[in-house]
């Protein structure tokens, strides 16, 4: 019984450590349903331009002017992004709204009702445009770089 008793008390402490590691704020990150991808995109949201900074499958993080400003956990938003013609204005929830250091707001946002369709074109969106970022920095040739010369 006492062995028994120890790898129950073990359990617990493992299950509170785990837990506390998981809620703690170092490993935020790590929660996220999806890979965010960094941005510079132009947008509208609620047709407030706005500068989209992240991307994700799952939500967006925008900057808006300082006189901008919407309760954290309200719905029915929609964001346009410029770029991204092949999406409809996306339907969002506002997760966070705070204040910037510039003065703006920083406010971020949750897809919510996506369509299948749109869930794709947003993915094939965001990969196509990360692979082309990643071909175009691999693969341009450096134009000031001189062909060798044939050995005599």
């Amino acid at each position: 019984m006492p062995a028994e008793k120890a790898i129950q008390i073990a359990t617990h402490w493992a299950e509170i450590v785990s837990m506390r590691r998981v809620r703690a704020m170092n490993f935020g990150a790590e929660r996220r349903a999806s890979v965010r991808f960094q941005t510079e995109l132009g947008g509208m949201l609620d047709g407030v331009p706005c500068r989209v900074e992240d991307l994700s499958l799952t939500g967006a993080r925008v900057t808006v002017e300082r006189r901008w400003a919407l309760a954290a956990g309200t719905a029915g938003h929609r964001l346009t992004i410029s770029l991204l013609t092949s999406l409809p204005p996306l339907p969002v929830a506002i997760r966070l709204n705070r204040s910037a250091s510039t003065g703006d707001r920083v406010v971020g946002l949750e897809f919510v009702g996506l369509s299948a369709v749109d869930q794709a074109r947003l993915a094939l969106a965001l990969f196509t445009s990360q692979v082309d970022f990643l071909v175009s920095a691999v693969l341009v040739p450096d134009d000031t770089a001189k062909p060798a010369e044939p050995a005599a």
